[in-house]
């Protein structure tokens, strides 16, 4: 693996500063909800001022304004470097798809990690009462839409393709621990990584946020719905209730065995989509570049000029950034990966403040779990 000088001076460093910055101001705004600083106003009101200070303006704004200064590029180019991109209808339903799998997924975890922590006497808080219908429509756009857009920009835009360069993998899983952490919450902080690994991938597989976008919205929409039916519809809670009374009532060897099974259909059909949404954007884009290998210079001519396939392999690469060199694949993953020859290796001060955020994001975690066994 060849190591190269950063693209542009220190920004993995500023990248993560920026993210800091960015993560005290949230848990800043969360302090001065939590002291009853919008006391006094309904509901929907608080929910949607509360969204609008923590997504919009700490998560969204607030990094956009820096990360434009600070490394000296415009609003549009910031967007292409998150890879805000258009995208086909059948990429959308692909999409969906796949935030119905991975909500899927979200329970799994969730309800695994959770009977983790309960068995050491954590317990969580109660509910806040019965979701109206106007509650219902307020966090839809309160808790889905907003989070799913300005999370995704700080998450899998800016952090994960602003600091590419240290490598994807690396990437990736960095931004997932932060999306995590800056939930706030111990029951949430585990699946929000697993959930922020697969969605990471999706974004760099795709070359494109909106997928990830996407699946975020349906994974909260799901969730939010689920509760609302919960509370307004009897016969609806009934049929959750019951399902949840035969799971944890079901005999260990069967139990085991039904969450084997149904990891592995989750697997395979999380591989399907994945393959689809593949298929349904870079593979559109080799054909256009083998396309263009046949045709170049000679557009008018029936006999396309035909260049050999080293030269056609190099065109590939350069226009979709796929590695084609599979005896350098090292892993199955990586097939789907654009292509990366040079790698930034990250000195110690570029981490300083990737370090602290996640000093501070585990801090407070911890401190909702002993606050649970209190």
């Amino acid at each position: 693996m060849k190591y190269i000088s950063e693209p542009n001076k220190k920004s993995v460093y500023k990248t993560y500063m920026i993210y800091f910055i960015a993560f005290v101001a949230f848990v800043g705004v969360r302090i001065s909800s939590a002291l009853g600083m919008l006391n006094g106003l309904s509901d929907n009101a608080i929910d949607i001022i509360y969204s609008t200070l923590i997504e919009v303006i700490c998560l969204f704004v607030l990094p956009m304004i820096l990360y434009c200064v600070m490394l000296k590029v415009k609003p549009r180019q910031l967007f292409n470097t998150c890879n805000f991109y258009k995208i086909n209808f059948k990429t959308v339903i692909i999409s969906l798809a796949l935030g119905i799998v991975l909500y899927v997924v979200t329970i799994m975890t969730s309800t695994l990690f959770n009977g983790i922590i309960t068995m050491f006497g954590f317990r969580s808080g109660g509910g806040s009462g019965t979701m109206t219908l106007g509650a219902y429509i307020t966090q839809i756009f309160t808790t889905a839409l907003l989070p799913a857009f300005c999370e995704e920009f700080l998450h899998r835009g800016m952090c994960l393709q602003g600091t590419k360069h240290i490598g994807f993998h690396k990437a990736i899983i960095i931004s997932s621990i932060l999306f995590g952490l800056i939930h706030l919450n111990i029951v949430q902080v585990f699946y929000a990584i697993i959930l922020g690994v697969i969605i990471g991938y999706i974004s760099v597989i795709s070359k494109n946020i909106w997928p990830a976008i996407i699946v975020h919205f349906v994974n909260n929409f799901i969730s939010i719905t689920n509760t609302f039916l919960m509370d307004n519809n009897a016969s609806y809670n009934n049929f959750v209730t019951n399902v949840y009374s035969g799971i944890y009532n079901m005999n260990f060897f069967l139990l085991v065995l039904s969450i084997i099974i149904g990891s592995i259909l989750l697997i395979f059909v999380l591989y399907l989509l994945l393959k689809k949404l593949y298929e349904n954007t870079m593979i559109r884009k080799v054909e256009q570049a083998i396309n263009t290998a046949y045709n170049k210079g000679n557009p008018t001519s029936d006999a396309p000029i035909v260049y050999d396939s080293n030269e056609i392999k190099q065109l590939v690469e350069s226009t979709t950034k796929l590695n084609l060199d599979f005896n350098s694949i090292k892993n199955p993953i990586d097939i789907f990966m654009p292509k990366q020859d040079k790698i930034y290796k990250a000195h110690k001060r570029d981490y300083i403040f990737l370090i602290v955020s996640v000093l501070l994001g585990t801090i407070i975690t911890v401190s909702t779990f002993i606050w649970g066994l209190m």
